[in-house]
């Protein structure tokens, strides 16, 4: 080959190392293609050899290796970067919930509800139609709780008036200081959100803004169905759909948790089925909490819903595997098809069982296993995701990813 071409063909082989680290994000899905990539390299070099020709082979397999390598060391480093951004965010996060609720303590109202009626600063009701930040145009509220009210809106300056989820917070109080806490609250989820949302099964943060003393988030509208349309009593799931739905939520859950957050509110209305691709999309990071193994940790507030969350969480002091035992709950319930709320725990076993007849003389329990078709395996796998104590639970969603694997 002539100079000219001996350089282009060794910076193409470093180019194709670059790209296979940027388009393949799994690492068993990244070692293949970087071990087909140098046989073929090799394979295309002997070839040419044996027709008496010859290519640069040993400083193309090293560009190649030493680009994809570098891509690697530079994605690990935007990781652990990331990560700490996030972690200082959660934890102010969660000092920022406990200072509102002082701040609540002292004006005798500890309650967390949000207002029946909602009126912006100046005391006028949000009806539909309301344009918030001469942009997002209401068209039909989705929920409330806590300190929020979620609504559907269309983006009037994007081609298409797109649909999109505003969340929007609701100070009750006015004064400087509890409006500077809101504010700072405020800041550290947004924060929190656009860093999760870089997960496809996680709704993308598009905007945030103060308007009149309240505080907006704009998120990607996520068309579909919440998973309790799925998960609704008197219907049973297959187990193959059920191991499907533990799969796609623990995925997620492995790159939620790898930021050290806890979800704290995995339930069926946060699941939402999406429309395009069926893909499952895990909503409603409201409620985040930043885990610290190596510090003493203090119990906090109680967030999540009673069904679904596990007695530690409930106390205060959830851990990652909190939300695995919230999946394992909606497992149970998609096999069984019956809701969380008539679930016991027996108090022999400390396994879950449910209440299948009862009279004037006696109430007969069955084990969950009993009314469900599940091979063994699913049933120790989610016997284990629910158990009681947390120690003796998977400690991590690719434990439990690992184990479905087998069924």
């Amino acid at each position: 080959m002539p100079e000219w071409g001996k350089i282009l063909w060794i910076w193409g082989w470093t180019v194709v190392g670059g790209l296979l680290v940027w388009r393949i994000q799994h690492p068993l899905g990244l070692g293949l293609a970087g071990a087909t990539a140098l046989a073929v390299l090799f394979g295309a070099n002997f070839f040419i050899f044996t027709q008496a020709g010859w290519f640069p082979v040993i400083p193309s397999a090293l560009g190649l290796v030493f680009t994809a390598g570098s891509a690697l060391a530079y994605s690990a480093y935007q990781t652990k970067q990331e990560q700490q951004e996030i972690t200082q965010r959660v934890q102010e996060h969660q000092q920022l919930i406990v200072e509102l609720q002082g701040l609540l303590r002292q004006r005798g109202n500890a309650s967390n509800e949000a207002p029946t009626v909602i009126v912006d600063s100046i005391g006028q009701e949000i009806t539909l139609g309301t344009l918030l930040n001469n942009r997002y145009k209401i068209t039909q509220p989705l929920g409330s709780g806590g300190f929020s009210n979620t609504y559907l809106a269309d983006d009037i300056q994007r081609p298409g008036n797109p649909q999109c989820v505003v969340k929007q917070l609701l100070p009750p109080h006015q004064d400087a200081e509890y409006l500077n806490v809101i504010r700072r609250l405020f800041n550290a989820e947004a924060e929190i959100l656009e860093i999760l949302g870089k997960h496809p099964q996680i709704p993308q943060l598009l905007a945030f803004f103060e308007e009149n003393q309240q505080f907006s988030l704009v998120q990607e509208f996520v068309r579909g169905h919440a998973m309790d349309k799925e998960l609704s009593s008197g219907m049973r799931l297959k187990q193959a759909e059920v191991v499907e739905m533990l799969k796609e939520v623990l995925n997620v859950l492995v790159f939620v948790h790898s930021y050290g957050v806890i979800h704290r509110d995995i339930k069926p209305s946060n699941l939402i089925r999406r429309e395009s691709d069926q893909h499952i999309v895990l909503i409603d990071f409201g409620a985040v909490k930043q885990i610290q193994p190596q510090q003493q940790e203090a119990q906090t507030i109680s967030i999540g819903t009673p069904s679904y969350a596990p007695s530690e969480q409930m106390s205060g002091l959830p851990k990652l595997n909190s939300d695995i035992y919230a999946l394992g709950i909606m497992g149970i319930q998609g096999l069984t098809g019956i809701n969380p709320r008539e679930f016991r725990r027996d108090t022999n076993t400390g396994e879950i069982i449910i209440q299948i007849e009862a009279d004037a003389n006696q109430q007969i329990w069955q084990h969950w296993r009993e009314l469900t078709d599940a091979t063994n395996e699913l049933v120790i796998i989610l016997n284990r995701m629910v158990h009681f104590d947390f120690s003796q639970r998977y400690q991590s969603a690719v434990e439990v990813l690992k184990a479905l694997e087998s069924i």
